[in-house]
């Protein structure tokens, strides 16, 4: 399974992290985010997953981020 993320940070990048987890080993951590150093930056990093259901978590620690999702 081939998974992409693209992420484009805000004014604190480092306010905004994501985890992948494997559903099907009772939420078991696959991937999770680097360090995002810049601010207003676009971002895009590739993956590749045994098929599986997952979920993809992301979050704001100051909670003035913005999410879209495209599937």
């Amino acid at each position: 399974m081939d998974v992409q993320v693209n992420l484009q940070t805000d004014n604190w990048p480092q306010e905004t992290a994501w985890t992948i987890t494997n559903d099907c080993e009772e939420g078991a951590l696959v991937q999770s985010n680097p360090a995002y150093p810049d601010q207003a930056t676009f971002y895009t990093n590739q993956y590749c997953f045994p098929d599986a259901k997952y979920t993809f978590t992301i979050t704001d620690t100051y909670g003035d981020g913005k999410y879209s999702f495209d599937n």
